[in-house]
């Protein structure tokens, strides 16, 4: 168990390390409030580097479910479970993003390890849009 959760805990850090320094980036992206010029290509330009940088992240902590399964064999997958990319994607995207619908169940240490990655990704998403809610709060005459 120690195990799982450290190597969760690095990698929750390394996300918060790559989504603290890209949000940095996407501000610099976007001019200061007190111009007055239009800035809307560069709202949506945000907003897709936005979804690719969850997209990113998600991608990280399939590879820490795929470690956590398949090198340090610290918990599976129930039967429906099919190891491979598409699976392992989906399962972390399912988690991420707390949506949860899956017809397979996590088994052992991996059952912490899917709860952590819930809780990342609902901290990484809200964090995103409420970025993204105060750097594009303009009043809209």
């Amino acid at each position: 168990m120690i195990e799982a959760l450290l190597l969760t805990f690095l990698f929750i850090f390394c996300i918060i390390v790559l989504h603290y320094y890209s949000l940095k980036f996407f501000s610099s992206l976007m001019p200061k409030s007190s111009t007055s010029h239009h800035h809307d290509l560069r709202s949506l330009s945000i907003l897709v580097g936005l979804f690719l940088l969850h997209i990113m992240e998600i991608l990280i902590f399939t590879l820490l479910v795929y470690l956590i399964t398949n090198t340090f064999h610290l918990g599976d997958f129930t039967d429906k479970f099919n190891p491979i990319f598409r699976d392992y994607f989906y399962y972390t995207t399912v988690s991420y993003t707390t949506l949860g619908l899956s017809d397979f169940s996590p088994l052992g240490h991996l059952k912490v390890v899917t709860g952590m990655i819930s809780l990342a990704g609902f901290m990484m998403l809200t964090w995103s849009a409420s970025f993204y809610f105060k750097l594009t709060n303009h009043n809209i005459n």
